[in-house]
């Protein structure tokens, strides 16, 4: 049997386990699906404009309407070394390129800048690439920094009907200034100081003039910092009519408006929610995790453009920050888990790793070349694939069963797709970049989570809730019956201390009286004896006998009440004719009621026994104590009835039941009293002072009744008298 459970339990375990996988693999080819997607409605490819080789020309006709957007990655002229200032004082144009050491057939798709000018690229006027000048003091900045330039050309053939186009070029490491036909058009890229600031859409442009044949000879010169990490352009330029490019400039605000207001409401809705559960810590690094996300959009998507070795240095540690809040929150999950509490080290190890990345931090502030080597500054992306790995397997090894693992894979997966596409950071016709996408997906997925973690701990807060209510009530309920329990028996006290007081009252008098009698007759036949005939001295000696045989009564009442409440065993059972039984006190009393006007009078069903199970001494007792008390408390003139009868005759026999019923109409009981009757001591208060009685006799009756397991009730009326009905168990 418990190899069978333990079966079903393994395989209930490996079902959940295949069931969170598959939950997994679903995520994961539905972010390969998005990917796709993105890549073939927002990725940046050339748009195929014929070109001319030997004019060095693209020819834009009458093709080109307002909807489009073209984009332009090959057959770009580089020249080194040529300075912004050329252009402005004409020492330099666009003509004048053969002259100089260049570079044609030049493509813009890749991310190094110009470090890589494509396969295709061809060098003219020089043997290899030309040693950048170091140009002293960029605009802006203080004597000390040196700059390197370089020049990208293009010429661009618009058909008749067009004067004006918009070049944007939304990835440029260092200043861009841009010319047409040899006049300054504007700037592109980042700023020219380090403490400039400048506020945009994220997506900019500038208009460039054709001259009246149509021709706009464009020179884009980029100036960079010394050691600029991947310096120049680094995104296919594009030309759009105004109609398209307010429509990039409105898509890219709103991309970034809906990203503040996902950002906002998840703020907003997870500060509520943690404050009534368990994750505000959850919540805390989630919040740093989101501050460092849209400030690192900010920065990299040029919606504040700055210096860029400022930019790098920022998105750097941005990105460093990320990985390890993601890392901080992934890890937070699992915080309670068993394993780590049987591994103590696994739940503070999240804080290592976010040392380590602290140290990664400190490295550009103790070697400034990390900004222009490659392999330094791919630290901060190795760091959060690391940790992306380190998440998954994390819980694949040590966490599948628990209750967050499935989310905890999704999570780290979706990090993992944000962290590869900032890395690769492909180029997009408008400023949508892919990671955005996972970042929203992450937040998404996240809300989801902390509105599950407080509907689940709403429901068992609420079960809780009602079940202390219920506890509440129930403690509640049972503390009134125990009050009312104590009240009842407090005034069951203090009624039985009243009682015993007038039985002791009875008592005493019943005794003394007695007692005197005896002592009068006593010392009469001590003193007087000899005077006294003996008819008169037998007549004092049968008193003596008399009262002591009154005083062993009342005596033997209080005895056998207390031994009867004491020791069951005082009962001998045995089949017993309740009809014999009545007959016999029938008889007996009916003579004793002779020559008086008081009748008895007996009901019995004919061929029936009425055999009970019973004490034949005790529950003679009983009837003998009723019939006497019918007699006593009755007027001159009186009738006392006994019935005796069978009830569910037709059923079996355990169901039957036998009846004793014992009226009169006497004087009676009051009403408030009859509860009161079968209490020790009790007697009522219209009882007579001139009849005797202990107050025992109906105590001693309701005891040996409750002994036969059988039932007593009494029903009476002021002045018309009572009935006692006594039901017990047949047994033949």
């Amino acid at each position: 049997m418990a190899s069978g459970n333990t079966k079903t339990s393994l395989k209930l375990e490996n079902d959940s386990v295949t069931r969170q996988l598959m939950t997994v693999l679903v995520f994961m080819l539905s972010f390969i699906l998005t990917s796709q997607i993105m890549h073939l409605a927002n990725n940046r490819n050339d748009s195929g404009v014929p070109y001319s080789n030997s004019e060095h020309t693209y020819t834009i006709t009458d093709e080109f309407e307002d909807s489009s957007t073209l984009f332009f990655d090959d057959h770009w002229i580089v020249v080194p070394n040529i300075h912004p200032g050329a252009l402005e004082i004409h020492s330099f144009k666009y003509s004048y390129f053969p002259t100089y050491a260049h570079f044609e057939n030049v493509s813009i798709n890749s991310r190094s800048g110009w470090n890589d000018l494509g396969p295709n690229a061809v060098i003219y006027n020089a043997g290899e690439f030309p040693t950048l000048i170091r140009f002293n003091g960029g605009r802006g900045r203080h004597e000390g920094h040196y700059d390197y330039c370089v020049a990208y050309l293009n010429r661009f053939k618009f058909s008749n009907n067009i004067s004006t186009a918009y070049l944007s070029i939304p990835d440029i490491h260092g200043e861009a200034r841009v010319f047409c036909n040899g006049m300054y058009e504007g700037e592109l890229g980042d700023t020219s100081s380090e403490t400039k600031l400048d506020f945009s859409c994220g997506y900019y442009s500038i208009p460039i003039h054709a001259n009246e044949y149509g021709y706009a000879e464009v020179t884009i010169v980029v100036t960079c910092e010394e050691g600029t990490y991947a310096p120049g352009i680094l995104s296919a330029p594009a030309i759009s009519l105004k109609t398209t490019d307010t429509k990039a400039i409105v898509i890219s605000s709103v991309w970034f408006a809906i990203l503040i207001t996902i950002t906002v409401f998840f703020t907003l809705g997870g500060f509520i929610i943690t404050r009534t559960t368990a994750g505000l810590h959850k919540f805390g690094i989630l919040l740093i995790y989101e501050l460092a996300f849209l400030t690192y959009l900010t920065l990299h998507e040029r919606y504040v453009i700055t210096y860029s070795v400022t930019r790098t240095k920022a998105c750097y540690a941005l990105v460093v920050i990320m990985a390890a809040t993601a890392y901080s929150f992934v890890s937070s999950l699992f915080s309670n888990s068993e394993f780590n509490r049987k591994h103590p080290f696994f739940k503070w190890d999240s804080l290592v790793l976010v040392a380590v990345g602290l140290g990664l931090g400190v490295i550009p502030l103790i070697d400034p070349t990390v900004w222009s080597d490659s392999r330094h500054i791919a630290f901060p992306y190795i760091y959060t694939f690391v940790l992306s790995a380190v998440m998954a397997l994390k819980i694949l090894f040590f966490y599948l069963k628990e209750k967050a693992s499935t989310f905890g894979l999704v999570a780290s997966a979706t990090f993992l797709f944000m962290f590869v596409y900032m890395h690769e950071d492909p180029t997009t016709k408008y400023n949508i970049p892919f990671y955005s996408m996972y970042f929203t997906i992450a937040i998404s997925v996240i809300s989801v989570y902390f509105f599950f973690l407080y509907v689940h701990q709403y429901k068992a807060l609420a079960k809780t809730s009602e079940r202390l209510r219920y506890l509440v009530k129930e403690k509640t309920l049972h503390i009134s019956e125990i009050n009312r329990d104590l009240y009842n028996t407090n005034k069951k006290l203090l009624e039985n201390e009243e009682a015993r007081k007038n039985v002791l009252s009875n008592v005493s008098h019943d005794l003394r009286t007695p007692v005197t009698a005896i002592r009068g007759y006593a010392e009469l036949l001590s003193t007087a004896r000899k005077n006294m005939k003996d008819e008169q001295i037998d007549n004092y000696l049968n008193n003596i006998i008399k009262r002591s045989q009154q005083m062993e009564r009342i005596v033997a009442d209080i005895v056998e009440l207390t031994r009867m409440e004491s020791n069951t065993n005082e009962f001998s059972f045995t089949d017993v004719s309740m009809a014999e039984l009545l007959d016999e006190l029938y008889m007996l009393y009916e003579g004793d009621l002779h020559g008086t006007a008081k009748k008895l009078t007996l009901d019995l069903p004919e061929d029936d026994l009425l055999i009970v199970k019973a004490d034949p001494k005790k529950i003679s007792r009983v009837f003998e104590n009723l019939i006497s008390n019918a007699i006593n408390y009755t007027y001159d003139e009186a009738l006392i009835k006994v019935r005796a009868w069978r009830s569910d005759a037709d059923k079996p026999v355990s169901e039957q039941r036998i009846h004793i019923e014992i009226s009169d109409n006497g004087i009676g009981i009051p009403k408030e009293e009859i509860e009161k009757v079968f209490d020790r001591f009790y007697r009522a208060k219209n009882s007579g002072q001139n009849i005797k009685g202990t107050g025992l006799g109906l105590s001693i009756v309701k005891t040996i009744i409750e002994h036969h397991d059988a039932d007593i009730t009494v029903e009476s009326r002021l002045g018309s008298g009572t009935t006692f009905h006594i039901v017990m168990k047949a047994t033949f």
